[in-house]
């Protein structure tokens, strides 16, 4: 660093001046004060301004400062982002980006270039339209060559060197341009029922339904995770993720492989009354599952349900086999993690442990279990409808419609539940 300049040191002065009201003309008109105990001053100075300068508030998630990022590409590398700044500070980005998959979080192979910004920064509540050249950091001939032209990707952009609280994603598709997609019909269904007790950020997504899209090829659930994680930062509390044990087995006196499989009823429960009973135990299965029937992500991009299923036939009299309805949905929780002042974030929703112990199930020295299903979806016939029409390789009448009746009652039966369900204790 080069040394300080003679009109650097009587800039501090007077800005040294100014704020103490000391005048150091006076000071050094006095022999007997040492020229050194000046440049100290001077330095103390400097050090007090960088300080103030970084106490600044910054616009960040950790403080509740809000943004809305909406990209779109334009072709030839170029992607125009909406940025809407819905906070009282300043937002300024740095020029500065990472081009991610969403479907592994890895980033793009980068080239030796570097991206180009225009338009970066943005006063408070304004929005506008920023954008990024991509060209010279990545190839973009390869992602269109390597990639599936339904993946989506995302932008991680920040104002502070991607610190956390300070990076946001923007989700971004390649797989057509912007003027084509502003032209491309949106094919999705609105839900009968109304939004229920979401968080006001995502009720978006809660408007409308994806089971027939990929999980993967989703940018709804992209949106959805990017502003499910800036909740989350925000959050001045305790959240426990969900866990996905292995050990959850079926029967109450059976001790299988650990290994997920599905809880099996007593014999003698009847789901189906046209099916023999000695094939009842074909009519429901269960599985690990991100998302509900109407494709919506029952919890973080990370957390999975333990979904009990009804198994519905493909044609008319169909006795083996078939496809599977998610029925009913479990969360499992470590067991001393899941106290009354902690939380769970549960579809579209943080939610106490306390608010939520009437929907436990069991618990035992490993894990809590819940019942998540009504908070999923209240009314049955109206969620069985919607499957249905997503589906053209399903048969449903009225004796499948009881079918799956019967299997609701039997499963939101939380005695039926805590008699199927146990751990296998390894040793």
């Amino acid at each position: 660093m080069k040394g300080m300049s003679k009109k650097n040191l009587q800039n501090i002065r007077h800005i040294f001046e100014e704020k103490t009201g000391t005048d150091l003309s006076a000071i050094q008109r006095e022999p007997a004060f040492p020229v050194r105990k000046i440049w100290i001053l001077a330095a103390a100075m400097v050090t007090c301004l960088a300080l103030a300068a970084f106490a600044y508030p910054m616009f960040s998630s950790l403080d509740g400062d809000e943004l809305s990022l909406s990209g779109s590409y334009a072709g030839n590398g170029i992607v125009h982002i909406r940025v809407e700044n819905r906070s009282d500070k300043e937002l300024k980005f740095q020029h500065q980006t990472k081009l991610m998959r969403w479907v592994t979080s890895e980033e793009i192979p980068r080239l030796d270039g570097k991206p180009v910004f225009e338009n970066t920064e943005f006063a408070p509540h304004s929005e506008g339209i920023m954008t990024i050249d991509l060209s010279a950091a990545y190839d973009m001939q390869a992602i269109a060559e390597n990639y599936n032209r339904e993946e989506w990707f995302y932008l991680l952009l920040t104002n502070h060197n991607f610190l956390f609280g300070q990076d946001w994603m923007c989700s971004v598709h390649f797989g057509q341009k912007e003027t084509e997609r502003e032209q491309e019909k949106t094919a999705v269904s609105v839900l009968p029922e109304a939004v229920r007790n979401v968080e006001e950020e995502l009720a978006f997504y809660f408007e409308k339904a994806y089971g027939d899209v990929l999980l993967a090829f989703n940018g709804a659930n992209f949106q959805y995770q990017q502003k499910v994680e800036e909740i989350l930062a925000r959050f001045d509390g305790t959240v426990v993720p969900a866990l996905g044990p292995v050990l959850m087995v079926g029967g109450p006196s059976e001790f299988l492989d650990p290994e997920p499989i599905m809880g099996k009823p007593p014999e003698g429960t009847i789901f189906d009354e046209s099916i023999p009973g000695e094939q009842q135990y074909l009519l429901t299965g269960a599985e690990w599952s991100y998302t509900d029937a109407y494709g919506r992500m029952v919890a973080t991009a990370d957390e999975k349900a333990w979904v009990q299923t009804v198994t519905l036939p493909q044609h008319q009299g169909q006795t083996d086999g078939g496809v599977g309805l998610p029925l009913i949905f479990l969360f499992v929780y470590d067991a001393e993690q899941a106290r009354p002042e902690n939380h769970a974030f549960l579809y579209g929703k943080i939610r106490s442990f306390a608010e939520l112990e009437s929907c436990k199930v069991l618990e035992d020295g490993h894990y809590a279990i819940y019942d998540a299903t009504e908070l999923i979806y209240t009314d049955l016939d109206v969620y069985l409808d919607y499957f249905l029409s997503t589906r053209t390789d399903v048969y449903c009448d009225d004796q499948i419609r009881q079918r799956v009746q019967n299997a609701y009652d039997f499963y939101r039966n939380k005695e039926n539940l805590r008699a199927m369900y146990t751990y296998l204790e390894l040793p």
